[in-house]
């Protein structure tokens, strides 16, 4: 199974506990917002967003903060199994 979450679900732990810590390795700057490419010590890759003017740099290690709730399930078959919110089904 894989997991899926989007970068706006992915947020930097700016005093509260982090769920996960990454290292930045790219940075794109998009005026209003600013996604962190972090690698985790697995190796893996999750995108987070931070605010436009974000203070991080490349190389960095940062606290992200992610939202369970907005998370989908992917089985090797790429049927997803997605978290329902009250009223959507």
């Amino acid at each position: 199974m894989r997991l899926g979450i989007r970068a706006e679900a992915v947020k930097i732990a700016n005093g509260v506990p982090a769920t996960t810590r990454g290292k930045v390795d790219v940075l794109e700057r998009l005026g209003d917002r600013t996604l962190l490419y972090t690698r985790l010590t697995d190796g893996s890759v999750i995108v987070a967003e931070d605010i436009g003017n974000s203070r991080v740099a490349i190389g960095d290690e940062v606290g992200l903060t992610l939202d369970g709730g907005r998370t989908h399930l992917f089985n090797d078959d790429g049927r997803a199994w997605h978290n329902e919110e009250p009223g959507h089904g």
